[in-house]
């Protein structure tokens, strides 16, 4: 008898082990604090809680009290007409099952840590007013969605990748309906046109930003709000395919956008290039193109023009403007570099021009 709740122990230690997440992994956490572990799938209802707010807000009812480990994955269940409420970081394992009523999704006031290898499960909502959503392994969305919703500003999503995957390779998206989501450190695999959404707002005032990450392509993806690279580098991998800014792309802070081997660059109809502290581009082996644009004040410049900025070439590229009389310009306080075996070659009407 002994030596089977020995086995046992171990046995659950082993897997407490292996998830990587500790109690003292939890920001401001002490050992001291109670440590509460669900190795079943836990199902939650509107109104039920968890955890101890911080932040001044009062959950309707607390039933958990301290950190919380889902080991074995949560399900969002309707009903009680109530959010489903986490007041402290917390980590979930195995899978992940949303509901998108609207009522009864998750509202996050900590860091949502979600362990290796976690699926999501079915579609939903989530609330995060407060802290990251924290990729300890790869996420596969799995063909499903979450769609983030929130209140007034300073509140959006933000994505604390730590170098892991987020797979859209199935066919899963974002849908956001905040003005602004974050992405650092996450490896963006197979995105498409379709991965990520801004919906229900007003695009003009849209920003997604990236720090550290790469985007691999699985498609050709257009983005219609602005893009920001905030600092680190964005990496953009996916040969044969085509990454389209159809609105201000910001690179800033000494952050560097580099184009891999056999991707093409598309500046679209209403896109422009804006750049602070020295930003960077770097084209290896890639094409450019060079779309109409209709004029959206003094950042534009008839095509691709660079202003605090440098430019680097590597190997091939080619820029066109598919006969549109388009400009790729070297501007005020900035450079071009060409590495080894570089070569531009200017397709179409495009002129190339240094400043």
């Amino acid at each position: 008898m002994k030596k089977i709740i020995l086995k046992k122990i171990f046995f659950y230690f082993c897997l407490f082990l292996s998830s990587k997440i500790l109690c003292t992994d939890y920001p401001g956490s002490g050992t001291n604090k109670p440590l509460e572990i669900y190795m079943n799938r836990v199902i939650l209802y509107g109104g039920d809680s968890v955890g101890q707010t911080t932040s001044g807000e009062t959950p309707p009812d607390i039933d958990v009290l301290g950190l919380v480990w889902f080991a074995g994955g949560i399900d969002v269940q309707a009903g009680g007409g109530n959010y489903v409420m986490f007041s402290s970081p917390f980590p979930v394992g195995k899978s992940i099952a949303l509901n998108d009523s609207d009522l009864d999704w998750l509202v996050l006031m900590e860091d949502f840590h979600l362990s290796s290898s976690v699926n999501l499960l079915r579609s939903g909502a989530i609330e995060a007013k407060y802290g990251s959503i924290i990729l300890n392994g790869p996420f596969n969305l799995k063909g499903n969605r979450i769609t983030f919703v929130g209140g007034a500003s300073p509140w959006y999503p933000n994505f604390n990748g730590k170098g892991n995957i987020l797979d859209f390779s199935d066919g899963g998206q974002l849908n956001v309906r905040v003005t602004l989501m974050e992405m650092n450190s996450v490896y963006l695999k197979n995105l498409t046109n379709n991965s990520i959404n801004f919906s229900d707002i007003d695009l003009d005032a849209a920003t997604l930003t990236f720090t550290n990450s790469i985007i691999k392509l699985g498609g050709n993806t257009c983005f219609n709000h602005d893009v920001v690279v905030n600092d680190g580098e964005l990496f953009v991998t996916g040969t044969g395919h085509t990454i389209c800014f159809n609105k201000k792309l910001e690179v800033k802070n000494g952050a560097k956008l580099k184009m891999d081997y056999g991707t093409t660059f598309s500046l679209g109809y209403r896109g422009y290039i804006k750049t602070s502290g020295t930003g960077i581009f770097h084209f290896n082996g890639c094409d450019i193109e060079i779309g109409e644009n209709y004029g959206l004040g003094s950042e534009v410049n008839n095509g691709f023009y660079l202003k605090n900025g440098r430019a680097f070439f590597q190997n091939r590229v080619r820029i066109g403007d598919d006969s549109n009389h388009k400009h790729f310009t070297i501007g005020e306080h900035s450079d071009v570099r060409f590495l080894a075996n570089s070569r531009v070659l200017l397709d179409g009407t495009t002129t190339f021009s240094l400043l």
